[in-house]
């Protein structure tokens, strides 16, 4: 539906007087615009050992020239949580695409010459993050894609391992409910821990760096960020 710009200067005035930002307005249908919110602007759990802030990691690219990307690292910590409270001004149905990257590595080959691997991680599986709209539990469908790490004979390009090809992004969508007014999305760690079979292995805890959702609805979405620049990052992962 095609909005007059005396409707779309009247709501943005609106907004502005609220304190909160305007984000799209969107209309004439179920698919709607699609609106980014951003994971380091949302509300993060206290954890500290399970959510962190990146101001500049560097997204992964074969050529390794990826682009530096803000983000919420270190998302392993059982129930460490990612909190966006979003208000559509109508209730409807939506789609929600989580982009995150597998930030589970296994290392364990690197000791006996091998290769590092990032894991695949099976979002639909359930065993690795929750995704709740408003208290009710909404499923996930997609896979955060695996890497392969091949270390220099010197080990020089090892924080690679631990920066960029942590951060090789795929996506995740679930269908959701949206009620008009405040919607509470919540994103939780389930601390999910694997100790791969053979001699010597080490025990890997399964975590995502998260990115941002993306919400495409038939409604006008507006948030308040949370200011997390205090949240002090680690150095890699």
């Amino acid at each position: 539906m095609r909005m007059s710009k005396k409707f779309l200067i009247a709501g943005l005035a609106l907004s502005l007087a609220c304190g909160m930002t305007v984000l799209a307005a969107c209309g004439g249908g179920v698919s709607g615009e699609k609106v980014t919110f951003e994971a380091e602007k949302a509300q993060l759990s206290q954890n500290a050992d399970g959510v962190a802030v990146y101001q500049s990691a560097t997204e992964y690219s074969a050529d390794g020239e990826g682009d530096l990307v803000e983000l919420v690292g270190y998302f392993t910590s059982e129930g460490a949580n990612i909190v966006w409270k979003i208000t559509a001004d109508k209730e409807c149905d939506a789609e929600l695409t989580l982009r995150a990257a597998s930030a589970s590595a296994d290392g364990s080959g690197f000791w006996q010459g091998g290769h590092g691997f990032i894991k695949e991680m099976d979002l639909g599986s359930g065993k690795f993050v929750k995704l709740e709209v408003n208290g009710k539990a909404a499923s996930l469908s997609g896979k955060l894609p695996g890497l392969e790490f091949t270390p220099a004979e010197d080990y020089s390009n090892f924080g690679d391992f631990y920066g960029s090809y942590m951060n090789n992004y795929g996506t995740a969508k679930a269908k959701i409910h949206l009620v008009a007014g405040e919607n509470t999305i919540t994103l939780t760690s389930l601390g999910y821990v694997e100790t791969p079979e053979g001699e010597g292995a080490q025990p890997i805890s399964y975590g995502i760096n998260v990115d941002n959702i993306v919400i495409q609805a038939p409604a006008t979405l507006t948030w308040t960020e949370t200011d997390n620049s205090g949240r002090t990052a680690p150095q890699m992962g």
